[in-house]
């Protein structure tokens, strides 16, 4: 289990104290041969009324168009980023508050049954009274770099970020356009064929909100998702 990267800090003047954690991974399953997909033992981190509970996923699939198309959290349902069809890899993020347990299994449900063959994960946590995303989506392309432009953020909000690869040279992303303190939060350096970075972290530290961007670079068929979100 990951137990690094934890921030705490009390804004100026008092507020809601950021408490952000990545508590788990990131691992990976080798041709699971089930559905749904079951990770057990995930670490949520410590219990509160208002935790979110965020999974980064990414994999590879041996049918366009597998992905997850619903999950849950501890037995709690998430809210799963919509995909973008594109080729034979895949990256979502899913959330759901998750208020009780130190640990408990993801479930993830694919669009095509069994055909996935190597999935991979990380748990992050944090605590907040928002119930949903600022933004949310995915993004693909072949050979290129793949922009996720004007992503909207809260001041000392958080984003996450996660993307993937077919290929097998070494994959690279760049933050633009705000202030920030951010995490390389893991990654599964290669999945079998696919070479995956399973999550990045941003903190923003802007006194407005306002937008950035994110870049992710990837020699072949490149997969990815960005959720952001707000303390409170």
């Amino acid at each position: 289990m990951f137990a690094g990267h934890k921030l705490r800090r009390r804004p100026a003047g008092g507020g809601y104290e950021l408490d952000y954690a990545m508590t788990h991974g990131p691992v990976k399953l080798t041709n699971p041969g089930t559905n749904p997909i079951n990770f057990t033992s995930v670490g949520f981190g410590d219990s509160h009324a208002e935790r979110m509970v965020v999974i980064c996923v990414t994999g590879r699939i041996s049918i366009i168009g597998q992905w997850v198309t619903s999950a849950t959290i501890g037995g709690v349902s998430a809210t799963v980023t919509v995909p973008v069809a594109k080729g034979t890899t895949f990256a979502q993020i899913l959330w759901a508050k998750v208020p009780t347990g130190t640990s408990g299994t993801v479930a993830l449900t694919m669009q095509y049954g069994t055909t996935t063959t190597v999935i991979g994960i990380t748990a992050h946590r944090f605590n907040t009274a928002e119930t949903t995303a600022i933004e949310s989506y995915c993004n693909a392309q072949f050979g290129t770099p793949y922009t996720f432009s004007n992503i909207e953020c809260a001041v000392d909000g958080i984003v996450f970020a996660v993307h993937g690869s077919n290929g097998t040279s070494s994959l690279t992303h760049t933050w633009n356009g705000i202030d920030t303190r951010t995490y390389d939060t893991g990654s599964v350096s290669k999945l079998g064929s696919i070479r995956s970075r399973v999550s990045h972290t941003l903190i923003t530290e802007n006194s407005t909100i306002r937008d950035m961007t994110y870049v992710a670079t990837a020699s072949q068929q490149g997969m990815g998702a960005i959720a952001s979100f707000a303390f409170s």
